[in-house]
């Protein structure tokens, strides 16, 4: 099973939610994050935490990086 979420801080800061708490409710259900890195068209991660202002996600229950 997989889904894909978005992180952008501008809704996050607001309801003063931050990324990590994201990806440690993702992880209580048992999947890891990744994020596609479109140049080498791979999955990164897992990931655990982000900075970054506006991104996607894809969470998976089995290791995207060997997909």
């Amino acid at each position: 099973a997989c889904f894909s979420f978005e992180i952008s801080q501008i809704p996050l800061s607001g309801s003063n939610i931050t990324p990590k708490e994201i990806f440690d409710i993702v992880h209580s259900y048992g999947y890891q994050a990744y994020r596609y890195d479109a140049q080498s068209k791979k999955f990164i991660g897992p990931v655990h935490d982000s900075d970054e202002f506006y991104i996607n996600y894809y969470a998976s229950l089995e290791d995207l990086t060997h997909a």
